[in-house]
């Protein structure tokens, strides 16, 4: 069972939190050596914890919506930039390329080079930012700094970190067909 919030009680085994590993110590039998005895680890164990780290980013974001800390929509987010009222971008991982690119070269420009690290958050479907935030076709949103916003960037980043090169292809293939084209 994987601990994505650290608070199961008994005694754990860690593994690195990344996909590839999950999976190689399954593989591996690096359970039954963790616990000294023999030790079951579900094949598709890598994809559940990937999972609920996606659904715990999404929980997270969810509350920020409540939070009053999301924006979402290109042109709302664009004003969002430039009021400088952002702490982070969110796109849609099926969302147009040019969009992107737009906002993300705004920020730059308008939070100048010590904003400039802002990285924007590219790991969620459209579908999965619509349901998070209760609305249709989400592809843009901007994050107002507060707790609840910090606290969805965090677990978007270690959703994204875990999944590494299994985003991409993952999402898209949930992605319906008529979406992809």
């Amino acid at each position: 069972m994987p601990d994505i919030r650290r608070k199961l009680p008994g005694r754990g085994v860690w593994i690195s939190a990344s996909y590839d590993d999950v999976a190689a110590a399954i593989s591996r039998k690096v359970f039954s050596r963790g616990f000294r005895t023999h030790a079951y680890a579900d094949a598709d164990l890598a994809n559940l914890t990937g999972n609920l780290l996606k659904q715990a980013a999404l929980q997270n974001l969810s509350m920020a919506n409540k939070a009053g800390l999301i924006i979402s929509g290109f042109a709302k987010s664009e004003i969002a930039i430039k009021s400088r009222n952002i702490l982070n971008l969110i796109h849609a991982i099926d969302a147009a390329r040019d969009g992107t690119e737009k906002l993300d070269r705004l920020a730059r420009a308008v939070l100048g080079p010590h904003e400039s690290a802002m990285r924007s958050i590219n790991g969620f479907t459209s579908t999965d930012l619509s349901a998070a935030l209760g609305k249709v076709n989400v592809n843009h949103a901007a994050i107002a700094d507060g707790p609840a916003g910090r606290s969805f960037i965090r677990s978007a980043e270690r959703y994204i970190g875990y999944m590494g090169t299994h985003l991409t292809a993952r999402s898209m293939a949930s992605t319906p067909e008529q979406e992809k084209a």
